[in-house]
């Protein structure tokens, strides 16, 4: 018979420090990834700050076909562009699309806005 008193074996303690250790990696992983996921989010939020900025501008702005590009904090870049809907149908006179795209280094998609807007037929621009 054994000892109750002997306490614990090394195999036993070596056994509790491996799950201990395999408990600690992965603790640390799951930390590693948050942190990861919580930067991709605050770029992402502020790529779409800045798409929302540029949409404000371009439905408050006067209405005429165009690209504007321009470079935003933190190497973000973004694309504005204006033009008058497709009117081969007849039905869509007068409605002009605003696309706005924000793309930066860190990002692996591009953010984009798009909207619609009442406002001069293709004969009175022209």
């Amino acid at each position: 018979m054994s000892d109750p008193r002997a306490g614990f074996t090394l195999v036993e303690a070596l056994a509790a420090l491996t799950v201990l250790a395999v408990g600690l990696v992965l603790v640390q992983q799951i930390y590693r990834n948050s942190i990861r996921t919580d930067h991709a989010a605050e770029q992402m939020n502020a790529a779409l700050w800045l798409a929302d900025r540029h949409m404000a501008i371009g439905v408050a702005s006067p209405l005429a076909p165009g690209i504007e590009t321009g470079e935003g904090a933190n190497g973000f870049r973004w694309r504005r562009h204006t033009y008058l809907a497709d009117p081969s149908d007849g039905q869509m006179r007068g409605i002009w699309v605003i696309e706005v795209e924000v793309s930066a280094p860190q990002l692996s998609r591009k953010t984009r806005l798009v909207t619609m807007r009442l406002g001069p037929s293709s004969e009175a621009v022209r």
